[in-house]
């Protein structure tokens, strides 16, 4: 008989094979878009920034007819074409900005931007009618071109002292300090709702480079902006203050309007630079070859 020796060898265990790593995802850079259409011209710098005569204006004063104002600081106009936006302002974190007074609905604004490393961004507003007359009026739709982050993004201010959260960030690695960069900001009525638009070219408006539809947002009808509503006591005594000014764009019981889709005219369109850092001052934002279009 023969005896059959017990077979004591473990079976291997094979080990699991780690699992595969994904290769990390790109940025799909935005392709090159054809300019969008537009149908005239608001306003342009042309024959005024670059008129010959030097110009510094101090915060409220109006030049070339009445059409800009500096608000919050001086404004310095070279006469060769550039606007320089400073913060002379110690502690003072707000920046900077020139409003351009010129009726818009459907619009787009572009410009050539040079950005002073102790600035943060360049910020278009437009369907705005903040500080243009008395009463209730509205901030704008705006798009932050943020050169500390390299990215474009959306808010809404409905009236002063009230914001939407950043919406619809987007990375815009051509927004590099010290560079000139050409920059459009475009709202107008579509899709469902209003669409907002942030565009950049490398090199300048000028440069060969093709513009680039960069960050893109639509608020759609009947949808809030995000953190508006509801109101917080904050948020509450902001909207007092506005409406003790008397009606505008909003009046007493339009709280709940606040986050929608604005449908109404603005008055005017900021530029405005915001310093990056608490007590550091703008030196030298230098914006140029700015024109308002209708869309």
């Amino acid at each position: 008989m023969v005896s059959r020796r017990a077979n004591t060898r473990k079976k291997r265990v094979e080990e699991p094979e780690p699992p595969k790593q994904k290769p990390p995802i790109e940025p799909t850079e935005p392709q090159p878009q054809p300019e969008p259409s537009t149908t005239g011209i608001l306003w342009t710098s042309k024959g005024k920034f670059d008129d010959g005569k030097a110009l510094t204006l101090k915060s409220e004063d109006l030049a070339y007819n009445g059409t800009i104002q500096a608000k919050n600081d001086e404004i310095f106009i070279d006469g060769n074409g550039t606007m320089i936006l400073k913060n002379t302002r110690v502690g003072d974190p707000g920046g900077n900005r020139a409003y351009i007074k010129v009726k818009n609905y459907n619009v787009e604004c572009e410009c050539d931007v040079i950005l002073d490393p102790a600035s943060d961004d360049i910020n278009i507003k437009l369907r705005s009618n903040h500080h243009f007359y008395e009463g209730c009026g509205r901030g704008g739709n705006s798009i932050d071109f943020q050169f500390t982050d390299k990215e474009i993004r959306f808010k809404i201010e409905p009236v002063h002292g009230i914001y939407s959260d950043r919406i619809a960030t987007t990375d815009c690695p051509i927004l590099e300090f010290n560079k000139k960069v050409g920059i459009k900001a475009r709202v107008y009525d579509g899709e469902g709702g209003v669409v907002n638009e942030g565009w950049a070219k490398e090199g300048g408006i000028d440069s060969a480079k093709p513009w680039k539809l960069y960050a893109k947002w639509v608020h759609k009808d009947g949808q809030d902006a995000p953190e508006i509503l509801p109101l917080d006591a904050d948020d509450k005594e902001a909207f007092k203050k506005c409406i003790e000014k008397g009606p505008g764009d909003y009046k007493a019981g339009d709280e709940n309007k606040l986050g929608k889709p604005y449908k109404g005219e603005g008055n005017q369109v900021w530029i405005r630079s915001n310093s990056a850092v608490d007590g550091v001052s703008i030196k030298s934002t230098k914006v140029s070859n700015v024109t308002i279009r209708a869309i």
